[in-house]
């Protein structure tokens, strides 16, 4: 029944869906990330409507749905719909489930070999690994794998998931979105989201559109950062931390380096008389970038001095070092506690 030789990846199947090609009978999709199951099923869905407009869609959870309900709309065809498609959200703890159970498990073995013409299923696995009672049904499905991207393949992976929603972009411009979330996975993967949301209107995405949105969303997280060390208020800025999408210390260095280094050229510009509208013209950017680029500026020199910020800077590049050398995120928490500290208590010659 698999059928999985077909296609080498999730995303080149998300395409074969888009462009009107069957759909798999049954499909496994590992990764915590769930964005590319639920793209699936989006696609699926519209595959199947097309035949079939009363298609029953079935969605479960496998933290809460029974045993019985999965077997029965997986093995018992619809009574009242042409076809059924049922979708469940982390699979593997449901499988896990039934793997502990062996009579049920016996059952699910013995019918799940294949399914009825008239049933479609996917399955989000957060971990990507079966029960061994159960593993059966790598064969018995088509299963992709967690992708485990490297950074060279990031912006490729990254224009392939775009395409397979409509969009129309280039590698360049997925290149510099993954240059802004500093070859981050999860990060250029969120930071995708966001700009589809903001280009949805127009199913295209330029360099400018990736710039302003990102260019936006650190603002704003870099301002929450500041403002709480304005306050001396650390927990504060260790929560905004923890709801960043660059929550590891390797990203968040990489994050304020490039705020301290805009503000450090800002300064630089305006004493030798450079106006703001030369400013915005010499980096090519647009009216939104211009005004955040401003305002995170004002906003640093209100908390720091020169002397503090020239010596900021040069101890953030001495942390950026310090951070890849660690690759616990309790040591990076800790490094990083200790250059918050060193700023709230005004002591920035004894950073690091």
């Amino acid at each position: 029944m698999s059928e999985s030789s077909k296609y080498t990846s999730a995303g080149e199947y998300l395409k074969a869906l888009k462009a009107g090609k069957s759909a798999l009978r049954f499909v496994l999709v590992a990764g915590r990330n769930a964005t590319t199951a639920e793209d699936i099923l989006a696609q699926t869905v519209s595959f199947l409507q097309k035949a079939e407009p009363d298609t029953e869609i079935i969605h479960m959870h496998g933290f809460d749905a029974k045993e019985e309900y999965l077997h029965g709309n997986l093995c018992t065809p619809p009574i009242f719909q042409p076809q059924r498609l049922v979708f469940v959200r982390h699979a593997d703890v449901l499988l896990k489930r039934i793997d502990q159970n062996p009579t049920v498990a016996a059952y699910f073995v013995r019918d799940l070999q294949s399914l009825p013409d008239s049933i479609w299923a996917i399955f989000q696995l957060d971990d990507g690994k079966l029960p061994s009672s159960l593993n059966f049904l790598e064969k018995a499905a088509t299963f992709f794998p967690e992708e485990d991207l490297k950074e060279q393949d990031l912006p490729r992976f990254l224009l392939e998931r775009a395409e397979s929603l409509s969009f129309v972009t280039s590698l360049e411009t997925m290149k510099i979105l993954c240059e802004k979330c500093a070859f981050d996975a999860n990060a250029c993967i969120r930071a995708l989201d966001r700009v589809i949301v903001y280009c949805l209107n127009q199913h295209k995405i330029d360099k400018s559109d990736v710039e302003e949105i990102l260019y936006e969303l650190e603002g704003d997280f870099n301002f929450k950062i500041l403002d709480a060390l304005a306050d001396r208020d650390i927990d504060t800025c260790m929560r905004q931390i923890q709801q960043h999408k660059f929550s590891d210390g390797v990203q968040l260095t990489f994050s304020w380096i490039r705020l301290f280094t805009d503000v450090w050229r800002y300064n630089a510009w305006r004493r030798a008389g450079v106006s703001e509208a030369e400013m915005a013209k010499q980096t090519g950017m647009s009216s939104g970038q211009a005004f955040y680029f401003k305002k995170r500026a004002t906003l640093v020199n209100l908390r720091f001095t020169t002397k503090e910020l020239d010596r900021i800077l040069t101890k953030l590049t001495k942390l950026d070092i310090q951070i890849k050398t660690e690759t616990r995120s309790d040591a990076q928490t800790t490094i990083l506690m200790m250059f918050l500290e060193s700023l709230r208590q005004g002591n920035t010659s004894a950073i690091l």
